[in-house]
């Protein structure tokens, strides 16, 4: 949404800057390209809850046939494709955000592009503040799946992100 805002795609409604900065961005285990090609789907291929296949075959799906993301991406549209998009592709980012959080687990296919990904994120000359969270023995996407499985307790992620959700938005705690 943030990459459509700031560079709306042609063939999809412009969709207004916000008035003021959102809050909070949480991007949880951000699939930051549609390529499986970064060095982590092999480490962590047979250990993380998706696969290099699997991720393939979505990408395939998304991406294939009479899809234009292809032609698109070698002109210069990256929307689909956050880490592999210029640091000036996300200029003006800190006008549109105050804040960003973004996680993996060292055990996920898509870590490698994710923490290349904030590392861009962290060299911006913007105006925001951008942490990461880095789930030890975590797999793609554990604060979900804490809450698919009514895993307890919780990830290091699940609990770290969600107090750093309610700072972000102002939640208080409540009292007992």
């Amino acid at each position: 949404m943030i990459s459509h805002i700031l560079h709306p795609h042609p063939q999809i409604r412009a969709v207004p800057a916000p008035s003021s900065p959102f809050a909070a961005l949480l991007l949880l285990s951000p699939a930051t390209s549609f390529r499986a090609i970064a060095e982590s789907f092999t480490r962590n291929n047979s250990i993380d809850c998706i696969d290099k296949a699997t991720c393939e075959y979505w990408n395939a799906q998304l991406t294939g046939g009479d899809s234009p993301y292809w032609t698109e991406f070698e002109n210069g549209g990256f929307w689909g494709e956050a880490v592999r998009a210029p640091p000036g592709w996300w200029e003006g980012v800190g006008g549109l955000v105050r804040r960003c959080l973004l996680t993996a687990g060292d055990r996920e296919v898509l870590l490698d592009d994710i923490l290349e990904f904030g590392d861009t994120l962290e060299r911006l000359p913007e105006d925001w503040s951008v942490q990461r969270i880095l789930g030890r023995d975590e797999v793609h996407d554990a604060a979900l799946m804490d809450y698919i499985l009514e895993k307890k307790p919780r990830s290091e992620t699940t609990i770290n992100s969600a107090k750093w959700l309610k700072e972000a938005l102002g939640i208080k705690p409540k009292p007992y």
